[in-house]
């Protein structure tokens, strides 16, 4: 996975996981928010490559079957929206917890990697040196 976007926010709710003593229902909540705009970012990068500019995220996770192994485009539909549940605050509902964040964030990296793992422009390039070596 080589999406700087996609690693910036992973990274992030990495680092907020890494001290859950300091994460509150506001926090857990910004963690779900994060993780759900990376899905987001995977899913508009894998399309837009696909078959240009979409609509919705809504109308890019229908399509997303065209692309990648229905198990993977349903997982990914099925994260987004516990993901978009979570990240919208409603006083009458608890928050999700730290443990819940933990598996949102291992499942995003997971289903954002099976994503970008099938746009091979988006793979590191091996580096080429020019006159490094001899032609003998």
């Amino acid at each position: 996975m080589n999406d700087r976007n996609v690693l910036d926010r992973l990274a992030h709710v990495e680092r907020m996981l890494s001290d859950a003593r300091t994460l509150d229902g506001v926090r857990v909540r910004c963690g779900a928010w994060l993780l759900r705009t990376t899905l987001e970012r995977a899913v508009v990068a894998l399309c837009a490559t696909r078959c240009g500019p979409s609509g919705s995220t809504h109308a890019m996770l229908l399509s997303l079957p065209r692309y990648v192994d229905e198990d993977v485009a349903e997982d990914v539909a099925r994260l987004w929206h516990a993901l978009r549940r979570a990240a919208h605050h409603h006083d009458y509902e608890i928050a999700p917890t730290v443990d819940e964040l933990r598996s949102w964030h291992a499942d995003t990296a997971r289903l954002a990697g099976e994503l970008l793992a099938e746009l091979p422009d988006l793979l590191p390039r091996p580096r080429v040196e020019v006159g490094a070596g001899r032609w003998g």
